[in-house]
């Protein structure tokens, strides 16, 4: 891939796209299709170092912690069906990180979990702390279907 678009340049393009979406609301599908872009981009190689991993899933993590909470109604349907699908977005792209070497990373969970545990406890809005929850509980619950890693994780 290097040979027709460096894919380091690429994905600092696709954090930016990330990043540059409103964390007022959530109006559009651009911070989906770029997180699935990422979890398209970790099928080829070379593999992204662990520094840009970190900056990807924190830039989809960021960008999503500080929406506003969504409020089930009728007339916000599609807003709340646009939220779950951007949230399964940001899941695939972590599971993609995650899973880019075709074996998981204990070392890139370690470094995620060090880098968004903080947020948790620095946050003092329950939307946020259930957004960041969620992420981690999703993360933590693919990791454990590799019996590998959750021995390594758990110690059992």
């Amino acid at each position: 891939m290097d040979d027709f678009f460096p894919k380091t340049v690429l994905a600092k393009k696709i954090e930016k796209l990330i990043l540059e979406e409103s964390t007022e609301a959530l109006v559009s599908t651009v911070r989906q299709q770029a997180m699935l872009c990422v979890v398209a981009l970790s099928q080829v190689n070379p593999p992204l170092h662990l520094s840009q991993k970190l900056d990807l899933a924190t830039a989809g993590i960021s960008s999503i912690i500080s929406l506003p909470p969504i409020m089930p109604s009728l007339d916000r349907k599609d807003s709340a069906s646009l939220y779950s699908q951007t949230i399964q977005a940001l899941d695939d792209m972590l599971q993609a990180l995650v899973m880019e070497d075709l074996e998981p990373s204990m070392v890139f969970l370690q470094s995620f979990l060090e880098i968004i545990l903080p947020c948790l406890v620095q946050s003092d809005k329950v939307h946020e702390q259930t957004r960041i929850l969620g992420a981690v509980s999703r993360i933590l619950r693919f990791i454990c279907n590799f019996t590998k890693l959750a021995v390594s994780a758990w110690g059992v």
